[in-house]
C-alpha cells in the first residue's frame, strides 16, 4: 500500500512525462550523470558476448558491416564496437554504426568521448538534419542519429537505409508507451533489417517494488485518475523515478511478464523469432559491480534456458535475449 502510494505522489508529471527530456536529466552532468553513477559506463559480459558474436557471424561473408545502436545511450556499447572493430582491421573489414538516440545531451557526451579517444570528424558530411555527426577511426565509422520512434517511421527507414544488424540492448523497447507503438516500432526495425534484430527485454525481476504497486492499482483497490486518464496502464506496464545529485527523473517502463508476449509481439510486428532465452537472472547494477559472478550469471543463463519450461524461465529472468528476423 506505501509503495503504491508513492508511485501515486509523482506520478501526475510522469504520467505526461516527455521521455526525451527525462532522458536528458538522466545523461546530464557527463561523467557524473545519474547514468555513469549506475552504470559507470561499463557493459556485462553478456552484451560484450551477444553483439561480438552478431557481429562476426554477418563479417564471414561482408567486408563492410552495417549496424544500428537503438536507443544508444552515452555510449556503453562502443568498447565493444571498437574491439570487434580492430580484430577485423587486418582482414580488410569495416563496421558503419549508426547511433541512434532520442537524447541530445547523451549523444553530444558520446560525440565528446570519441573526439577525446582519436575520432575524428568524417570528410563525409550529414546528408539530412537528424545526422548530426559522422566520426570515423581507423575501420570504424559511427553516424550521430538524433530522433524520436514517434517520429514518421517511413520517413526515418528511408534516412537510414537498409543494415545489417539492429542491437537494442538493455530494455530500450521496454521504455516505448503502449503496446502498439512497440509493435510499430518493431516492424520499422523489421523493415530496415535484413540480418537479425537484437533485443533485451525485462522481465518479473526488474522494477520488483513498482510492479507490485502497479498491480495493486489495476486490481482495482484503487481508482486513480490523471488528468481525466485512468492509471490502469496496459499489463506490465508502470512508472519509476530515480534521483541522484538533486536530479530527479520519471519515466515508463514496460515488463514481459510472459514469453508469449514477446512471441505475440514479434509476430504481429511481421517478425520470426529465431532465439529466446534467458539473458540475464540478477540486476544489471549487481552484475557491473562484480565482473565475476557477470560471468557465472551469464553461463546460468544460457543453461537453464534450454532445460527450464516457460513457466519457470518466466520466474527467474531478469532480461531476455531476444533474436527476431523479417518475415520472408
Amino acid at each position: 500500500m506505501k509503495v503504491a502510494k508513492s508511485i501515486i505522489d509523482y506520478s501526475n508529471s510522469a504520467w505526461t512525462y516527455q521521455s526525451a527530456e527525462q532522458y536528458d536529466k538522466y545523461y546530464s552532468g557527463g561523467t557524473r550523470s545519474m547514468y555513469n553513477y549506475l552504470y559507470n559506463n561499463k557493459i556485462t559480459s553478456h552484451d560484450f558476448h551477444i553483439i561480438q558474436k552478431a557481429i562476426l557471424k554477418v563479417a564471414q561473408y561482408k567486408d563492410s558491416i552495417d549496424i544500428m545502436d537503438f536507443g544508444c545511450g552515452n555510449g556503453r556499447h562502443q568498447v565493444v564496437y571498437e574491439s570487434i572493430a580492430s580484430s577485423l582491421e587486418k582482414k580488410g573489414k569495416k563496421i558503419n554504426l549508426i547511433a541512434y538516440e532520442i537524447s541530445k545531451t547523451a549523444l553530444e557526451y558520446y560525440i565528446n568521448m570519441l573526439l577525446a579517444n582519436g575520432f575524428w570528424e568524417s570528410d563525409k558530411k550529414p546528408d539530412n538534419n537528424k545526422i548530426i555527426k559522422i566520426l570515423t577511426k581507423n575501420n570504424i565509422t559511427v553516424h550521430f542519429f538524433y530522433a524520436n520512434i514517434q517520429d514518421n517511421l517511413d520517413d526515418l527507414a528511408k534516412l537510414i537505409g537498409k543494415l545489417d544488424i539492429t542491437f537494442s540492448i538493455f530494455g530500450v523497447l521496454a521504455h516505448i508507451q503502449t503496446r502498439a507503438l512497440r509493435q510499430n516500432t518493431m516492424s520499422f526495425l523489421g523493415n530496415i533489417t535484413t540480418s537479425e534484430i537484437i533485443l533485451s527485454l525485462p522481465g518479473r525481476r526488474v522494477l520488483l517494488k513498482e510492479q507490485q504497486a502497479f498491480k495493486t492499482l489495476r486490481e482495482g483497490k484503487f481508482n486513480i485518475q490523471i488528468d481525466g486518464q485512468d492509471l490502469n496502464l496496459e499489463e506490465g506496464d508502470l512508472l519509476y523515478s530515480r534521483n541522484h545529485n538533486g536530479v530527479h527523473i520519471e519515466n515508463f517502463f514496460h515488463i514481459y511478464h510472459a514469453i508469449k508476449e514477446i512471441e505475440e509481439d514479434a509476430r504481429e510486428s511481421s517478425l520470426n523469432v529465431n532465439l529466446l532465452r534467458i539473458n540475464k537472472i540478477l540486476s544489471e547494477a549487481l552484475l557491473l559491480k562484480y565482473p565475476l559472478l557477470s560471468m557465472i550469471d551469464e553461463y546460468i543463463a544460457i543453461a537453464l534456458s534450454y532445460i527450464l519450461p516457460n513457466i519457470l524461465k518466466e520466474k527467474l529472468v531478469s532480461y531476455y535475449l531476444v533474436s527476431v528476423s523479417k518475415q520472408k
